[in-house]
């Protein structure tokens, strides 16, 4: 009879522990996707300012070389 009580005993602690251990990797699991998407939504701001970044480059270049024509036909002219 102690020998059932005590083996009840450890199988309810063990089945708490193993519940507290699912719940815990669930919740890291949890945390790790949040982090995951934080990084992603991150490199997909960066990426994007990036892209920015070129576009406005590149309109400054056009820019300069249409003045840089207009000022070649000038003294053509």
């Amino acid at each position: 009879m102690i020998f059932n009580e005590i083996h009840m005993m450890l199988w309810a602690n063990l089945t708490l522990e193993g519940l507290q251990s699912a719940r815990n990797n669930e919740e890291s699991k949890e945390k790790k996707e949040k982090k995951k998407k934080k990084i992603k939504k991150k490199k997909k701001k960066k990426k994007k300012r990036k892209k920015e970044e070129e576009k406005e480059k590149e309109e400054e270049e056009k820019e300069k070389e249409k003045e840089e024509e207009e000022e070649r036909w000038k003294y053509m002219i």
